[in-house]
């Protein structure tokens, strides 16, 4: 064990990972060398998650919460005489930062309401994140993309059961989708173009089928490790990147660490260089 800490993420060299810790009294995004020494607070909040490196290795962006209704709120009005109320659920607000490592600059980046999961583009131009559907006619969640030197924020996929979007150097996205009543992973173009289903069950699978999650690319792009349940327990799994020859990655020797997968966009496996 090098730390403690969630949504880790290696750097584009292999050299150092980031992380989150919220821990008090120092909750924050955190770089450390690869053996855990060395740690640093890079940015300092209560809720932050999911931190991305850029491809050049100097800047990371993450979600962070800010704002929104934190718990739930008790409305009330009046009609013809009467008093009526209702409570509002907690509604709270995640936006995208992202810190400049060499001088260690904060930016609030234009976001949705609710933006979740940011991922580089191969050029650092952009990132591809989980946010909020702009269109009326489809409202919920969408996979959308936000060109840094403009802020112009555009849809990639316009469906609110895509988790988790992780951009890979060849321009491709995997992503987990929520399919009908189970997780399964999927991949489509930087453009929105060439969406594929990977992972899938036996029609005899039990019911609800079993869960394929939280994709994490190899540097190459010619492999995605995978969070899968469908031995019993979830399991490090392995695939060719068209999703062919799925395949455990370390058989039951992690079993010891309790990997899970909730369904919060949760980072579990970053591969590194």
């Amino acid at each position: 064990m090098v730390g403690v800490g969630m949504d880790p993420a290696w750097s584009p060299d292999g050299r150092r990972f980031a992380y989150v810790d919220w821990r008090k009294p120092a909750p924050g995004v955190y770089i450390a060398n690869a053996d855990g020494s060395n740690a640093v607070r890079v940015f300092e909040d209560d809720l932050v998650r999911q931190p991305a490196w850029s491809p050049d290795g100097g800047r990371l962006a993450f979600t962070w919460q800010n704002g929104g209704r934190l718990h739930e709120e008790e409305q009330c009005f009046s009609l013809f005489g009467f008093s009526f109320c209702t409570i509002l659920p907690a509604d709270p607000y995640w936006q995208l930062g992202m810190v400049n490592l060499a001088d260690g600059t904060f930016q609030g980046l234009p976001s949705d309401a609710h933006s979740f999961s940011p991922s580089w583009t191969p050029d650092g131009a952009a990132l591809i994140y989980r946010g909020d559907n702009p269109d009326p006619d489809r409202p919920g969640g969408a996979l959308r993309r936000l060109t840094l030197a403009d802020g112009a924020q555009t849809t990639v996929l316009g469906d609110h059961y895509a988790h988790d979007p992780q951009v890979c150097a060849n321009g491709m996205v995997a992503f987990t989708y929520w399919q009908h009543d189970h997780w399964e992973i999927y991949t489509v173009a930087l453009d929105g173009s060439n969406l594929r289903r990977l992972t899938t069950h036996s029609p005899l699978a039990l019911d609800p089928p079993p869960n394929n999650a939280a994709p994490a690319w190899s540097p190459d792009c010619r492999r995605i490790a995978f969070l899968s349940d469908r031995d019993g327990v979830w399991r490090i799994y392995v695939m060719d990147a068209d999703g062919g020859n799925q395949r455990p990655m370390f058989g039951d020797a992690l079993d010891n660490l309790g990997l899970t997968y909730t369904g919060y966009d949760d980072r579990v496996i970053s591969w590194a260089p």
